[in-house]
Formats: C-alpha cells, structure tokens, sequence
C-alpha cells in the first residue's frame, strides 16, 4: 500500500535508477584502459520525470511538503573531445566523480524513503 503510492514509488525508481547508473559507471572505469573505448551513461532521472510528465499529464516530482523534491538533479554529460593516452574518451577522474554523485544520490533517498516510512507507520497507528 505505502509503495503504491507516487511520492514513495518516485523514490524508489530514483534508487533503482541510481543502481542502473552505478552499474554503467562502475563498466566505464573497468575499461578506461583499454584503447577505443567509449564512456557510457544512462538518461538522466530528471529527464525520465519530464519525459514521464508529458506522456501522463501529471506533476510527477512534486513533493506532498511543496517545492520538487528532484529539482537539484541535472546530469553532466561528457566531454567527447578528451582522450586519454590509450585513446579512449574515458576520464577515470570524472567517472569517479559521477559515481560518488550517484552514490550520494542514493543514499539521500534511501533516507527519505525510511524517514517517510517511519512517519507513514507513525500516522497509521496513531502515536
């Protein structure tokens, strides 16, 4: 029922989108020594709520306290003209960068998400 709902399901696709993310990062740094090869990243998260704003009609980063809860969110993109000794357009430094960002990202909202769960149960049982 609590998962069901839109503040607590945004949550929780901004985590698994942030787990997605630090998959593809973690594989851009696996192979930033081999020759050739191209940095890779998903849609940023803010773009998927615009993106699902537009095909559903609805506010989907609203926050039941007022503001948006996502508004902070841009994604960096990558520098395509950069090459590193072995020729590839992977930047250890910035994918580390994106990962610690990412990390972060999930662990904010992993708070959130307990938080609103802890004053969700609070409400219901009536303490």
């Amino acid at each position: 029922m609590v998962a069901e709902t839109g503040y607590f399901q945004k949550l929780y696709q901004k985590m698994a989108w942030a787990s997605a993310r630090t998959t593809i990062l973690s594989g851009n740094l696996a192979r930033a020594d081999m020759p050739g090869e191209k940095a890779h990243d998903i849609t940023g998260f803010q773009e998927l709520l615009e993106r699902e704003k537009r095909v559903n009609g609805k506010n989907v980063g609203a926050s039941p306290f007022g503001g948006n809860m996502f508004k902070n969110f841009n994604e960096k993109t990558f520098a395509q003209n950069n090459t590193s000794l072995t020729g590839n357009s992977i930047i250890a430094e910035e994918q580390m960068q994106k990962l610690n960002d990412t990390s972060t990202m999930f662990m904010q909202s992993a708070h959130t998400y307990q938080r609103l769960l802890g004053v969700y149960r609070k409400v219901l049982s009536g303490n």
